[in-house]
C-alpha cells in the first residue's frame, strides 16, 4: 500500500471519528437539555395524598424470617458484635469513640431468647393469618357509579367493611385486597 493510500485512509478514519464523536456529543448534550427541561418533580403533599391503609406488602415482607434469612441474620449480629468489640477497645480518646460509648455493654442489635419467643408468635400470627385469607373465597364483583362491591364467602361487602377480622381495602374489576393487621392479600376471581 502506497503512501498516499494510507493517508488518505488515515484522514478517512479521523473524520469518521470526529463525525461519531460529535453525534456522541449531540446525544448527550439532548439528554441533559430534556432532564433540564423536565426541572423537579412535584411531591403530592395534600391530605387526600396520605393514605390511612396498612404499609404495602414489601414492607411485611421484612417483618417476617424465613430459614435462610435467619442465617444471615446470624451473620449480621456476629458482625455487629465485632463492631461493638472493636468500638469498646479504642484507646480513650474522644475523637475516635462515640459519645456515649460507657452505655454501650452489650450488642444493641442482639436478639435475645425472649425476642425468639416474640419471633415465634409473630410467625404463628402469620401463618394463622394467611390460612384463613386462604379459606376466603372471591365470588363476584360488581362495579357502579355509586359504590364497588363484592360477593366474599356469600357475604356482600364495600370497601372498608370488615369480615372475619379481614378490611377490605380495594375492590378492583378482577380482585379485592383486604388486610388483617400488617398482612394484606389479594383475592382473584375464579375463572
Amino acid at each position: 500500500m502506497s503512501q498516499r493510500a494510507r493517508d488518505s485512509q488515515s484522514i478517512e478514519m479521523r473524520a469518521s471519528n470526529a463525525v461519531l464523536g460529535a453525534i456522541a456529543v449531540i446525544a448527550v448534550g439532548i439528554q441533559i437539555l430534556r432532564f433540564a427541561q423536565a426541572g423537579p418533580k412535584l411531591a403530592a403533599a395534600s391530605a387526600s395524598a396520605v393514605s390511612d391503609s396498612p404499609p404495602p406488602l414489601a414492607h411485611d415482607a421484612a417483618l417476617t424470617f424465613a430459614a435462610v434469612d435467619i442465617d444471615d441474620y446470624q451473620q449480621l449480629m456476629q458482625h455487629t458484635q465485632q463492631i461493638v468489640d472493636t468500638i469498646k477497645s479504642l484507646p480513650a480518646s474522644p475523637t475516635t469513640r462515640p459519645v456515649h460509648y460507657q452505655a454501650l455493654k452489650i450488642n444493641p442489635f442482639k436478639v435475645s431468647r425472649a425476642s425468639g419467643i416474640f419471633l415465634d408468635q409473630v410467625e404463628q400470627e402469620r401463618v394463622e393469618t394467611t390460612g384463613a385469607a386462604q379459606e376466603m373465597t372471591l365470588q363476584s364483583i360488581m362495579h357502579s357509579d355509586l359504590a364497588h362491591v363484592c360477593l366474599i364467602n356469600n357475604v356482600l361487602l364495600r370497601e372498608h367493611q370488615q369480615l372475619n377480622g379481614f378490611t377490605i381495602d380495594q375492590i378492583n374489576s378482577n380482585s379485592v385486597i383486604i388486610h388483617r393487621g400488617i398482612y394484606r392479600f389479594e383475592l382473584r376471581l375464579l375463572k
